[in-house]
């Protein structure tokens, strides 16, 4: 199994959830530096890493579920703490985040999970709104 920026590498064609491939470059520097286990290149251990990284990526940001490199979409459930559970198909039209989160305060998963885009014109239409009111 890969780690996420050779698969990103690699990936051409694939279709994010974004304009283009997540950027995982802080994220790598911030689990670099807090992270408590070095595991040896080609262990268990990695690969058991990289394939929960990588799933979590395609999960979250590829749109196209036979562009999942590291599950097979028809025998994937997915759910949280005896929670409901959600399909491949459920994730790649709504996203992890926003499955788990749902509408709360101050995340609108009903308007994300559409697109980020459009969310983001809701966002400055309620912030218009709110500050002519």
């Amino acid at each position: 199994m890969q780690d996420t920026e050779t698969v990103l590498a690699i990936d051409e064609g694939a279709q994010w959830r974004g304009v283009t491939h997540p950027d995982y470059c802080h994220t790598n520097q911030f689990g670099e530096k807090e992270r408590k286990d070095r595991h040896g290149q080609g262990t268990l251990n990695a690969i058991a890493h990289n394939l929960v990284k990588t799933c979590e990526m395609k999960a979250s940001h590829t749109i196209n579920l036979q562009q999942w490199l590291s599950l097979v979409p028809e025998k994937f459930p997915m759910s949280s703490n005896g929670g409901p559970e959600y399909t491949a198909s459920d994730i790649a039209e709504t996203g992890t985040d926003n499955l788990f989160l749902g509408d709360r305060e101050h995340y609108r998963s009903s308007v994300v999970g559409v697109s980020v885009a459009r969310f983001t014109e809701e966002l400055k239409n309620e912030s218009y709104v709110m500050a002519r009111r």
